[in-house]
């Protein structure tokens, strides 16, 4: 397996985002190992669209283009609000729903509810 991150000229490692993995196992001798995802782009300017991972600004991932996820959305404290599949997609849309539970210190606990569907 060979995971592609971007890289200067020299090799050196430029941001620690995977944009890419490719997989010399076929798809068909094992179900639950990850696929092969073509061709790698590392053009500057293309590698953040053109491969399989895309990233905002921040260094969030926002899509995956082998699981079909076409958006993710993130909340302002950094949590998963939805994801959203590509319209060809036969997967539902997943919407998380953040309740928050004050406890004792003046701590705070998080759960996350998730619904499916496509809406």
């Amino acid at each position: 397996m060979t995971y592609r991150y971007q890289k200067d000229g020299d090799g050196n490692l430029l941001r620690n985002r995977l944009y890419h993995i490719n997989d010399a196992v076929a798809s068909n001798i094992d179900s639950t190992d990850i696929d092969d995802m073509g061709l790698y782009t590392s053009d500057p300017t293309l590698i953040n669209t053109d491969n399989n991972y895309s990233y905002d600004a921040e260094g969030r991932l926002v899509k995956d283009k082998q699981e079909e996820i076409d958006t993710i959305i993130w909340t302002v404290s950094g949590k998963v609000k939805e994801i959203r599949r590509s319209l060809a997609s036969e997967k539902k849309n997943v919407i998380f729903e953040w309740k928050w539970k004050w406890i004792c210190g003046d701590g705070r606990i998080s759960l996350w509810l998730p619904r499916s569907g496509n809406e």
